[in-house]
């Protein structure tokens, strides 16, 4: 069944099961982009205090994170101890 490309083809289909390339190009997106509009402040507010004014995206990308590692770990060090 596994060198049948038909049978493979057909599985993947009935199962909605991702491609070796439709995986390839998620994990560079994740990788590589940001989501448009993500505010690392807001997110960290929303998580302390949430308002109602204001609610921020959740991080969906790498690059998301690490920009919300980033405002973290210079709030730590800017705040006095």
């Amino acid at each position: 069944m596994a060198k049948n490309p038909e049978i493979r083809q057909q599985i993947t289909q009935e199962y909605g099961l991702k491609t070796g390339d439709e995986i390839k190009q998620q994990v560079q997106t994740l990788t590589t982009g940001t989501t448009v509009g993500f505010d690392p402040k807001a997110f960290l507010d929303e998580l302390g205090v949430p308002t109602s004014e204001k609610k921020s995206t959740r991080p969906a990308t790498i690059q998301d994170l690490k920009n919300l590692t980033r405002s973290l770990l210079s709030e730590k060090f800017q705040s006095p101890a």
